[in-house]
């Protein structure tokens, strides 16, 4: 009788569909289907996830068959018309592909489905799936011939050295067993009932070409008839170890479900086979108390695919619970996907009811040591002569090996102090018999080597006449462990809260109220308060900011059980210092009260990095402000000067200052413009110019000449007690701070740039920044100075010109270089798109000038060229699949100055933007138009559309709330233009605008 094979109740952990799915290139397959269904359920998928893989799918239909392929794939959300007008999607009739000219040729056909996998890889498709009904065959007398050739070649020829997946379709209720075995043999793959089989029956081409069919098929079933046999047995071999194992075994999945298990289970938990399936392992087997968890044990199990043991307990029918000791074992599909868990169970009830015992008998004989006497000596001359029980015991000795023995004999040959045992001891009861008692710690060796503590108390008797000593001993080396393992826990913990800068907290809430019952010790470390500052406030809020109280209160009030929620503010350290925290935390409902898990991150250097940042671009914004009337013709010293003032004062937040130039007759410093904190001050005013002249000695005297004298910038927050100091004169506005720097060429002295009475305190970030604007002051002065020089040389000025263009250039890059990298850094997606955009729009900046520097006139650049290059960057950042979306260019060869270049750069960079970002959702493809024509009345227009799904129903360009319109707009005005909206297919912008004449900024 054959046995019960308990693996065969195990069902399958996988669908068809999966299976369809995890399909790989080289895979020849053949579908034997009985009914509609079979087919449906099988071609539907299979080209459904070969479209959504990118790959090229072809499907050969017979002449009964009708358009229901196209139906269903398009009930599955398949676009079919667009996939077939892309050439993804090819359908041919069996007339196309099988029979062209009323007969089968397997070459010919070899050869079509060769030529549609080439197509495929030329038009960038990942590979090529093809499926079609075999039918045919049918119609053909030689068919069961034709169709093993063709199979075999197919076999050899095409899937193993193509990228490609083929499925022949055969419909059992048309073909002749015969042939059906044909196919069985000339396919690896087989599909059928709903199951993809690897065919052990299959013969490999060049086997099949050698080989007499009828012997083929003998050695086929042979083998088939050991593998099976052994298959068998080991079956069976399983299946009796499982049936008879006195260990519980169950394989389940994570939604609870039991999909097998064995006897043994079932004995554990009291349920009958059929019981157990209506049963879920998580809600109706494990008690509540362990869900929690299991549920975080199994998690972790899943992120490291190792093994777990752990203990729980398990409901049993009848009522009653069972401790058990359990080992599961993850187990993953070939996608690394969970499939189920396989666990053996332990019954732990009588490891449990002797752990009982035993803790109760431990407690019983740590009750009895607690209150037993400690160890007693009696020492005559230095020698044991007496003892009592509890000696023995802690020396682990017997009576006669003790007595008559000395303290040193059972000490190691030093203490812990690194005086000698037998020294130590002889001083300390020489001062007992002196009459001075002595209480303390010795270190003891039993006779195994075994070292242990005591805590000694030696004191003098008198018996009769003689004195002796009296020792009480206390075996404290539990005690002195856990000391030395305490000490090392805090030196771990110190440590640990010394490295990191986050710290993490759990606080329950409490009439209305959240406590802290729980912080990490990083805390402390971080913000320099004490636990006790803590306690007293029975949490950490009292450290934030006091304007950033009002979010951090708003958080906690806001979080409710099952949600997540992160806040940026800042607290204030013990110090005094800001911190920038960023506040993760998660609520839970607790037995009945609400629970917050947190953790805090310190952000502070974020931060630092974000304002660095800002401060470049501003400096670099600052920058692109001069250069304009520097290289001007135009342009005066004075005028130089007043602009590299009004930035100077705009970065350094400065009220005062003045800029001057050095005149190199007599080296007095000339005040080209400045502020009117001047007034009154004792200036020589010649040629209506004021100048500072310098002292005989050739120095500039007082604070202000000081770093005209070092060629070094300085600044000071106290200038009433600088060294060189001299104060204000009567009617001079109060000077609260001042920064200087020198204008220098190498180490020639040219100018300086002086500011004083700044909002906030001068640093070494202002003084860096005025010495980025002395740079380009240095080459406005070094210019004037040598200007005849320069209208007698358009090269070398050409020269100065580009280089002033690629610095700019360079800097701007190094604003994207920056945006990029602090991208990489977040890992929040609004901060990465923000960073994303800006990347974008300084990027169109600094193609103008790059083009500038490169362009044969460098004051104005060829606006074709640049929309050219601008359009090819945003299309490579924003299409994934080229040639989707097409651009249309529609441009009058027209060049444009500076000033009406960079906001038209900055228009095109957002509405193209925009375009590539929303019209063309899901893949659609369309058309990016963009015109720049010159009219008749002198005016330009730029016209940017697109003919995708439009704008959103309300839109109003009046009331834009998005950055990247509100720049549009902005930039618009900026260029004295106007702005017209067409929504009728699409979206088009137009914009009317003259060119911008040069305006004096200052």
């Amino acid at each position: 009788m054959e046995k019960d094979n308990y693996l065969g109740e195990i069902k399958s952990f996988s669908t068809l569909e999966d299976d369809l799915n995890s399909l790989k290139p080289h895979q020849h397959i053949a579908l034997l289907y009985n009914n509609p269904r079979e087919w449906k359920e099988t071609i539907i998928p299979f080209i459904k996830w070969g479209l959504e893989k990118g790959e090229k799918c072809v499907y050969i239909r017979d002449s009964s068959q009708d358009n229901k392929l196209q139906e269903y794939l398009k009930k599955e959300g398949v676009e079919v018309n667009f996939c077939e007008k892309s050439g993804q999607l090819v359908i041919l009739d069996e007339s196309e592909a099988y029979t062209k000219d009323g007969d089968f040729n397997s070459d010919t056909r070899i050869h079509l489905i060769k030529t549609e996998a080439q197509i495929a890889k030329d038009n960038g498709f990942k590979a090529l799936r093809i499926c079609g009904e075999m039918s045919w065959v049918l119609h053909d007398q030689s068919g069961l011939d034709r169709l093993m050739e063709y199979e075999s070649q197919l076999n050899q020829n095409f899937t193993s050295k193509y990228p490609s997946l083929a499925i022949c379709q055969f419909d059992m209720q048309k073909f002749d067993p015969e042939i059906i075995k044909g196919v069985i043999m000339t396919h690896p793959y087989l599909i059928n009932g709903g199951e993809i089989y690897k065919n052990f029956y299959h013969v490999p081409a060049h086997e099949f070409q050698d080989t007499p069919l009828a012997e083929k098929e003998v050695e086929i079933w042979l083998n088939n008839i050991k593998r099976e046999h052994k298959i068998r047995l080991r079956e069976e071999l399983y299946a009796e170890v499982l049936s008879k194992s006195s260990q519980a075994f169950v394989i389940g999945l994570s939604d609870g479900k039991i999909l097998f298990n064995n006897p043994a289970f079932n004995e554990l938990v009291g349920y009958s086979p059929d019981e157990i399936k209506s049963l879920n392992w998580d809600k109706d087997l494990t008690s509540p108390e362990c869900r929690h968890q299991e549920k975080i044990i199994l998690q972790e199990m899943e992120k490291t695919g190792l093994p777990v043991r752990y203990e729980k307990e398990y409901l049993k029918k009848d009522g009653t619970r069972v401790p058990i000791e359990i080992l599961t074992h993850p187990s993953y599909n070939h996608e690394g996907e969970l499939k189920y868990y396989y666990s053996f169970i332990n019954d732990i009830s009588s490891r449990k009811k002797v752990e009982e015992e035993l803790l109760i008998s431990e407690n019983k004989y740590h009750t009895l040591f607690d209150n037993a006497e400690s160890g007693i000596f009696l020492i005559r001359d230095g020698f044991f002569m007496e003892c009592n029980q509890k000696v023995l015991e802690i020396f682990g000795v017997l009576e006669e090996n003790i007595l008559g023995k000395t303290p040193a004999d059972f000490s190691p040959p030093l203490q812990e102090d690194g005086t000698p045992s037998d020294l130590k001891a002889k001083k300390l009861m020489e001062k007992a018999l002196s009459g001075e008692p002595q209480h303390f710690e010795w270190k003891h060796q039993q006779q195994n080597g075994t070292v242990f503590f005591t805590e000694v108390s030696l004191n003098r008797l008198k018996i009769g006449e003689e004195y002796l000593l009296q020792a009480i001993v206390m075996d404290i080396t539990g005690r002195k462990r856990a000391e030395n393992l305490l000490k090392e826990s805090e030196h771990k913990h110190r440590m640990v809260g010394e490295l990191i800068s986050d710290f993490a907290y759990s606080c329950i809430q409490k009439d209305g109220e959240y406590r802290v019952d729980w912080i990490t010790g990083s805390f402390y470390h971080i913000t320099g308060f004490s636990k006790k500052d803590m306690d007293n406030q029975f949490g950490w809020m009292f450290t934030v900011h006091p304007d950033d109280t009002p979010k951090a209160q708003q958080q906690l009030q806001d979080i409710k059980p099952g949600e997540k929620n992160i806040k940026i503010f800042r607290i204030i350290s013990s110090q005094g210092q800001i911190i920038w925290l960023r506040n993760h935390i998660e609520c839970v409902e607790e037995n009945g009260n609400w629970r917050i898990y947190g953790a805090a991150q310190d952000i502070s250097r974020e931060k630092i990095y974000l304002e660095d940042l800002k401060r470049e671009l501003e400096i670099n914004q600052s920058l692109s402000r001069i250069y304009a009337p520097l290289i001007s013709d135009s342009s005066s010293m004075e005028d130089v000067a007043d602009i590299i003032l009004q930035e100077s004062l705009k970065l350094t937040h400065s009220e005062n200052g003045y800029v001057g130039m050095v005149d190199p007759e007599n080296q007095d410093m000339v005040v080209l413009t400045h502020s009117s904190m001047m007034v009154g001050c004792e200036m020589v005013d010649l040629d209506d110019k004021i100048r500072f002249p310098p002292s005989k000695n050739g120095n500039y005297p007082a604070l202000w000449g000081h770093s005209l004298n070092t060629g070094k910038g300085i600044y000071t927050n106290q200038p009433e007690t600088h060294k060189t100091s001299r104060g204000t004169p009567s009617g001079h506005i109060k000077v609260t701070n001042f920064i200087s720097v020198p204008v220098m060429a190498e180490k020639e002295l040219l100018g300086q740039i002086a500011l004083a009475n700044s909002r906030h305190d001068y640093d070494d970030n202002k003084l860096e920044a005025l010495k980025r604007l002395a740079e380009f002051y240095a080459l406005a002065i070094q210019r004037m100075r040598f200007k005849d020089d320069l209208l007698n040389s358009i090269k070398d000025k050409e020269l100065l010109l580009r280089e002033i263009h690629h610095r700019v250039k360079n800097n701007l890059q190094i604003i994207a270089s920056l945006l990029n990298l602090q991208s990489a850094e977040t890992q929040e997606e609004e901060a990465q798109e923000f960073c994303r955009v800006s990347q974008d729009r300084v990027r169109s900046m600094a193609l103008i000038h790059e083009k500038l520097y490169k362009s044969p006139n460098i004051s104005r650049i060829n606006f074709y060229d640049y929309v050219k290059s601008l359009t090819e960057a945003l299309f490579y950042n924003y299409t994934t699949h080229p040639g989707i979306v097409q651009l249309n260019l529609d441009i009058d060869n027209i060049s444009l100055d500076l000033d009406t270049a960079i906001p038209c750069g900055l228009l095109l960079n957002e509405l193209i933007t925009n375009s590539l970002k929303y019209a063309f959702p899901d893949g659609n493809k369309g058309t990016i138009t963009i015109k720049f024509k010159s009219l008749p009345s002198g005016e330009y227009q730029l016209v940017i559309g697109d003919d995708g799904i439009g704008l959103p129903p309300g839109f109003n360009l009046d009331r834009v709330e998005t950055l990247g319109l509100q720049i549009v707009i902005s930039l618009v005005k900026q260029i004295e233009g106007t702005l017209e909206l067409e929504e009728t297919s699409g979206t088009v912008y137009t914009i009317n605008f003259k060119e911008l004449s040069y305006k004096n900024r200052l």
